[in-house]
């Protein structure tokens, strides 16, 4: 589970590495976790998904509006 696409403010210009962790509820239960995770029976699940972003340097993170695409597939 990656971040496809991240939106930031018009600002906010310097490198930022996004790191997701996410948590499974319903039919699976997996506490937060960044790694990959089988989910093996049938069911409905609820993912939460957390995102850390980490600047590079000594820049901030400018006020404003972030957004992100977390892609979840099921195989």
């Amino acid at each position: 589970m990656n971040p496809t696409v991240v939106a930031t403010p018009p600002a906010g210009d310097s490198a930022t590495t996004w790191t997701p962790e996410y948590s499974v509820s319903g039919a699976h239960t997996v506490a937060l976790t960044t790694t990959p995770t089988t989910l093996t029976a049938a069911g409905t699940s609820n993912v939460t998904v957390h995102l850390t972003g980490t600047k590079s340097g000594s820049d901030r993170f400018t006020n404003g509006t972030y957004q992100a695409v977390v892609t979840v597939t099921c195989e």
